[in-house]
Protein backbone atom coordinates (compact mmCIF):
# COMPACT_ATOMS: atom_id res chain seq x y z
CA UNK A 1 0.00 0.00 0.00
CA UNK A 2 1.30 3.55 -0.93
CA UNK A 3 1.88 6.10 1.96
CA UNK A 4 1.05 8.94 -0.08
CA UNK A 5 0.22 10.59 -3.47
CA UNK A 6 2.51 11.25 -6.16
CA UNK A 7 2.54 13.82 -9.19
CA UNK A 8 1.32 11.26 -11.51
CA UNK A 9 -1.85 10.55 -9.77
CA UNK A 10 -2.92 13.95 -10.64
CA UNK A 11 -1.84 13.57 -13.77
CA UNK A 12 -4.00 12.84 -17.12
CA UNK A 13 -3.48 10.61 -20.34
CA UNK A 14 -4.31 11.51 -23.81
CA UNK A 15 -7.00 9.40 -23.31
CA UNK A 16 -8.56 10.84 -20.74
CA UNK A 17 -8.08 14.74 -21.41
CA UNK A 18 -11.38 14.44 -23.50
CA UNK A 19 -13.54 13.69 -20.58
CA UNK A 20 -13.13 17.68 -19.44
CA UNK A 21 -13.02 19.07 -22.73
CA UNK A 22 -16.04 20.75 -24.11
CA UNK A 23 -17.54 20.76 -28.11
CA UNK A 24 -16.88 25.07 -29.39
CA UNK A 25 -20.54 24.49 -30.58
CA UNK A 26 -22.03 23.12 -27.32
CA UNK A 27 -20.22 26.34 -25.55
CA UNK A 28 -21.71 28.55 -28.41
CA UNK A 29 -25.06 27.13 -27.33
CA UNK A 30 -25.07 27.51 -23.68
CA UNK A 31 -23.84 30.94 -24.19
CA UNK A 32 -26.79 31.88 -26.62
CA UNK A 33 -29.15 30.62 -24.18
CA UNK A 34 -27.92 32.12 -21.44
CA UNK A 35 -28.57 35.14 -23.74
CA UNK A 36 -31.89 34.39 -24.61
CA UNK A 37 -32.69 33.58 -21.05
CA UNK A 38 -31.55 37.06 -20.40
CA UNK A 39 -33.82 38.46 -23.16
CA UNK A 40 -36.67 36.98 -21.87
CA UNK A 41 -36.23 37.77 -18.57
CA UNK A 42 -36.38 41.60 -19.55
CA UNK A 43 -38.96 41.45 -22.05
CA UNK A 44 -41.38 40.05 -18.96
CA UNK A 45 -40.33 42.77 -17.03
CA UNK A 46 -41.97 44.69 -19.56
CA UNK A 47 -45.02 43.46 -20.32
CA UNK A 48 -45.83 43.03 -16.42
CA UNK A 49 -45.84 46.76 -15.35
CA UNK A 50 -48.75 48.60 -14.82
CA UNK A 51 -50.75 51.52 -15.64
CA UNK A 52 -49.32 54.23 -13.07
CA UNK A 53 -52.13 57.07 -11.90
CA UNK A 54 -51.47 59.78 -10.13
CA UNK A 55 -54.32 61.87 -8.67
CA UNK A 56 -53.63 65.59 -8.92
CA UNK A 57 -57.26 67.19 -7.70
CA UNK A 58 -60.34 65.80 -6.46
CA UNK A 59 -63.15 68.16 -6.19
CA UNK A 60 -64.75 68.36 -2.56
CA UNK A 61 -67.74 66.45 -3.28
CA UNK A 62 -66.43 62.77 -5.06
CA UNK A 63 -69.37 60.55 -4.36
CA UNK A 64 -70.54 59.10 -7.83
CA UNK A 65 -67.84 57.04 -9.55
CA UNK A 66 -67.15 55.55 -12.34
CA UNK A 67 -67.89 51.77 -13.04
CA UNK A 68 -67.16 49.37 -16.10
CA UNK A 69 -70.40 50.28 -18.32
CA UNK A 70 -70.94 53.92 -17.24
CA UNK A 71 -70.57 56.62 -20.37
CA UNK A 72 -67.90 59.19 -19.37
CA UNK A 73 -67.04 62.22 -21.25
CA UNK A 74 -62.94 63.97 -20.53
CA UNK A 75 -60.49 66.42 -21.26
CA UNK A 76 -56.97 65.40 -22.32
CA UNK A 77 -53.56 66.13 -23.12
CA UNK A 78 -51.22 63.15 -24.59
CA UNK A 79 -47.65 63.57 -24.60
CA UNK A 80 -44.56 61.44 -24.61
CA UNK A 81 -42.30 60.81 -21.39
CA UNK A 82 -40.25 63.49 -23.18
CA UNK A 83 -43.17 66.31 -23.04
CA UNK A 84 -43.79 65.96 -26.69
CA UNK A 85 -47.45 66.38 -27.28
CA UNK A 86 -49.13 64.09 -29.48
CA UNK A 87 -52.81 64.72 -28.95
CA UNK A 88 -55.21 66.98 -27.06
CA UNK A 89 -58.97 66.80 -26.78
CA UNK A 90 -58.35 70.74 -26.07
CA UNK A 91 -57.30 71.14 -29.28
CA UNK A 92 -60.03 70.02 -31.29
CA UNK A 93 -62.55 71.66 -28.85
CA UNK A 94 -64.73 68.41 -27.61
CA UNK A 95 -64.31 66.25 -25.34
CA UNK A 96 -63.49 62.28 -25.89
CA UNK A 97 -66.77 60.23 -25.06
CA UNK A 98 -67.07 56.38 -24.65
CA UNK A 99 -68.06 53.75 -22.55
CA UNK A 100 -65.82 52.21 -19.86
CA UNK A 101 -65.03 48.70 -19.97
CA UNK A 102 -66.38 47.99 -23.36
CA UNK A 103 -62.83 47.84 -25.16
CA UNK A 104 -63.37 51.65 -26.87
CA UNK A 105 -59.81 52.69 -25.52
CA UNK A 106 -56.34 50.92 -25.33
CA UNK A 107 -56.09 48.75 -22.41
CA UNK A 108 -54.45 51.15 -20.36
CA UNK A 109 -56.70 53.99 -20.76
CA UNK A 110 -60.01 51.64 -19.71
CA UNK A 111 -57.66 50.62 -16.25
CA UNK A 112 -56.49 54.22 -15.30
CA UNK A 113 -60.02 55.68 -15.62
CA UNK A 114 -61.93 53.61 -13.01
CA UNK A 115 -63.20 55.03 -10.26
CA UNK A 116 -63.20 59.03 -11.14
CA UNK A 117 -65.48 61.10 -10.45
CA UNK A 118 -66.55 64.38 -12.36
CA UNK A 119 -64.04 67.06 -11.88
CA UNK A 120 -61.70 65.15 -11.10
CA UNK A 121 -57.63 65.05 -12.87
CA UNK A 122 -55.30 62.43 -13.04
CA UNK A 123 -51.84 62.38 -14.55
CA UNK A 124 -51.90 58.46 -16.52
CA UNK A 125 -48.23 56.54 -17.46
CA UNK A 126 -49.33 53.86 -19.73
CA UNK A 127 -46.47 51.20 -20.77
CA UNK A 128 -46.43 50.14 -24.13
CA UNK A 129 -47.71 46.61 -23.82
CA UNK A 130 -51.26 48.65 -22.78
CA UNK A 131 -51.11 51.34 -25.28
CA UNK A 132 -50.08 50.47 -28.83
CA UNK A 133 -47.29 48.18 -28.15
CA UNK A 134 -44.80 47.43 -31.24
CA UNK A 135 -47.34 48.64 -33.68
CA UNK A 136 -47.96 52.37 -33.31
CA UNK A 137 -50.02 54.75 -35.06
CA UNK A 138 -48.14 55.53 -38.21
CA UNK A 139 -46.71 58.69 -38.30
CA UNK A 140 -48.24 59.53 -34.76
CA UNK A 141 -47.01 57.13 -31.92
CA UNK A 142 -43.94 55.19 -32.19
CA UNK A 143 -42.99 51.72 -31.75
CA UNK A 144 -43.24 50.73 -27.97
CA UNK A 145 -43.91 54.19 -27.20
CA UNK A 146 -44.74 54.59 -23.16
CA UNK A 147 -47.66 57.33 -23.10
CA UNK A 148 -48.36 60.04 -20.64
CA UNK A 149 -52.05 61.79 -20.07
CA UNK A 150 -53.08 64.20 -18.21
CA UNK A 151 -57.24 64.38 -17.72
CA UNK A 152 -59.93 65.49 -16.19
CA UNK A 153 -63.32 64.09 -16.29
CA UNK A 154 -65.71 65.90 -17.51
CA UNK A 155 -68.78 63.28 -17.19
CA UNK A 156 -69.75 60.06 -15.28
CA UNK A 157 -73.04 58.59 -16.10
CA UNK A 158 -74.84 55.35 -15.58
CA UNK A 159 -76.23 54.46 -18.87
CA UNK A 160 -79.02 52.48 -16.73
CA UNK A 161 -80.72 55.42 -14.72
CA UNK A 162 -82.59 58.00 -16.30
CA UNK A 163 -80.88 61.44 -16.02
CA UNK A 164 -83.23 63.84 -13.76
CA UNK A 165 -84.53 66.96 -16.10
CA UNK A 166 -82.93 69.28 -13.02
CA UNK A 167 -79.53 70.30 -12.40
CA UNK A 168 -79.84 71.68 -8.93
CA UNK A 169 -82.84 70.75 -6.15
CA UNK A 170 -83.13 71.84 -2.52
CA UNK A 171 -83.10 69.58 -0.02
CA UNK A 172 -85.97 70.37 2.78
CA UNK A 173 -87.48 73.57 2.73
CA UNK A 174 -87.12 75.91 -0.77
CA UNK A 175 -85.88 79.17 -0.03
CA UNK A 176 -88.92 82.18 -0.76
CA UNK A 177 -86.86 84.51 -2.37
CA UNK A 178 -83.42 83.21 -3.71
CA UNK A 179 -83.10 86.01 -6.29
CA UNK A 180 -82.89 88.46 -3.28
CA UNK A 181 -80.48 86.17 -1.44
CA UNK A 182 -78.01 85.76 -4.39
CA UNK A 183 -78.69 89.63 -5.10
CA UNK A 184 -75.49 91.00 -2.17
CA UNK A 185 -75.52 94.37 -3.15
CA UNK A 186 -79.03 94.60 -3.57
CA UNK A 187 -78.98 96.24 -7.09
CA UNK A 188 -81.89 93.96 -8.81
CA UNK A 189 -79.48 91.68 -10.99
CA UNK A 190 -77.48 89.02 -10.05
CA UNK A 191 -74.37 88.55 -11.51
CA UNK A 192 -72.19 84.87 -12.29
CA UNK A 193 -70.20 85.38 -9.43
CA UNK A 194 -72.91 85.85 -6.97
CA UNK A 195 -74.87 83.03 -8.34
CA UNK A 196 -71.97 80.77 -8.22
CA UNK A 197 -71.28 81.81 -4.85
CA UNK A 198 -74.61 81.11 -3.66
CA UNK A 199 -75.17 77.71 -5.35
CA UNK A 200 -71.70 76.55 -3.74
CA UNK A 201 -73.26 78.23 -0.20
CA UNK A 202 -76.53 76.22 -0.29
CA UNK A 203 -74.44 72.85 -0.83
CA UNK A 204 -72.10 73.37 1.85
CA UNK A 205 -74.99 74.45 3.87
CA UNK A 206 -76.67 70.57 2.90
CA UNK A 207 -79.51 73.32 1.47
CA UNK A 208 -79.06 72.27 -2.28
CA UNK A 209 -77.27 69.59 -4.53
CA UNK A 210 -75.83 69.52 -7.17
CA UNK A 211 -76.60 66.80 -10.06
CA UNK A 212 -74.14 64.23 -9.34
CA UNK A 213 -72.22 63.40 -12.43
CA UNK A 214 -71.13 66.20 -13.48
CA UNK A 215 -68.30 69.05 -12.95
CA UNK A 216 -70.04 71.71 -10.74
CA UNK A 217 -68.75 74.43 -13.00
CA UNK A 218 -70.18 72.78 -15.67
CA UNK A 219 -73.70 72.94 -14.02
CA UNK A 220 -73.53 76.20 -12.64
CA UNK A 221 -72.80 77.74 -15.58
CA UNK A 222 -75.78 75.86 -17.63
CA UNK A 223 -77.98 77.19 -14.94
CA UNK A 224 -76.80 80.68 -15.34
CA UNK A 225 -77.16 80.63 -19.16
CA UNK A 226 -80.77 79.06 -18.94
CA UNK A 227 -81.18 82.06 -16.55
CA UNK A 228 -79.84 85.23 -18.68
CA UNK A 229 -82.04 84.59 -21.14
CA UNK A 230 -80.90 87.60 -22.69
CA UNK A 231 -77.13 86.67 -22.55
CA UNK A 232 -75.92 90.08 -21.25
CA UNK A 233 -74.00 88.45 -18.28
CA UNK A 234 -76.32 89.29 -15.79
CA UNK A 235 -79.74 87.64 -14.46
CA UNK A 236 -82.08 90.37 -14.11
CA UNK A 237 -85.57 90.02 -11.69
CA UNK A 238 -87.55 89.68 -14.41
CA UNK A 239 -85.47 87.00 -15.91
CA UNK A 240 -85.25 84.65 -12.77
CA UNK A 241 -87.29 82.07 -13.06
CA UNK A 242 -86.65 80.90 -9.65
CA UNK A 243 -88.15 81.65 -5.77
CA UNK A 244 -88.32 85.50 -5.37
CA UNK A 245 -89.87 88.17 -3.49
CA UNK A 246 -92.45 90.14 -5.18
CA UNK A 247 -91.84 93.06 -3.10
CA UNK A 248 -88.32 93.70 -4.74
CA UNK A 249 -90.07 94.37 -8.20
Amino acid sequence: MRGKLTQSDFSLSRTDSHLFSLPKTFLKMVFMAAILAAVVQVLAGLSTEEVQVEVTFTPERCSFKSEDGFFLRYHYNGTFPDGKKFDSSHDRGNTFDFTLGKGEVIKGMDQALRGMCAGEKRKITIPPHLAYGDSGVDGVIPSGATLVFDVEMVEVRDPTEEVPNVLFWWLGETPTNAFGDMDANKDKIVTKDEFTKYCYEQVSAEKGKFLPGRREVDLIEDMFHFQDQDDDGVISYAEFSGPKDHDEL
